[in-house]
């Protein structure tokens, strides 16, 4: 009975790893004058937004996912391109916007936590990009 239970708790493990970290949510924010009870696509982050950013109204322009380990990864959203490389301990962003590059950066993600990369500014909002590994 015991080793079966093991057996169980360790196959629980694995199947818990392997399924950890295998993707990468990519959105990019909207950032607009309202009260965040109007936010749109934004409810499992809106926390750490409102903590970070302050009380405003989010709005999910664009997303998309990669799945991990990335490989030259490239998503687009909008006139935002994001290419991804590595793993999600190791995870290098590069973005660019209508061609231009913004920024280059290497990060750590934890499941579940959202990474907010972002301060890029459109004609009539602010915008930023969250990343979400699951």
């Amino acid at each position: 009975m015991k080793r079966w239970l093991l057996s169980l708790v360790l196959l629980m493990g694995l199947a818990a790893t392997a399924q950890a970290g295998s993707q990468v949510s990519i959105r990019l924010v909207a950032i607009l004058p309202g009260p965040s009870s109007d936010s749109v696509g934004v409810d499992d982050v809106l926390a750490v937004l409102k903590k970070n950013i302050g009380e405003n109204r989010y709005m999910v322009s664009a997303e998309d996912k990669i799945s991990l380990p990335a490989d030259n990864q490239a998503v687009s959203l909008v006139d935002v391109t994001v290419v991804c490389s590595g793993t999600q301990k190791d995870l290098q962003i590069s973005v660019r916007h209508k061609g231009k590059q913004l920024i280059n950066t290497n990060v750590s993600l934890e499941d579940g936590k959202p990474f907010i990369l972002g301060g890029a500014s459109g004609k009539k909002s602010k915008f930023v990009l969250v990343f979400v590994a699951r």
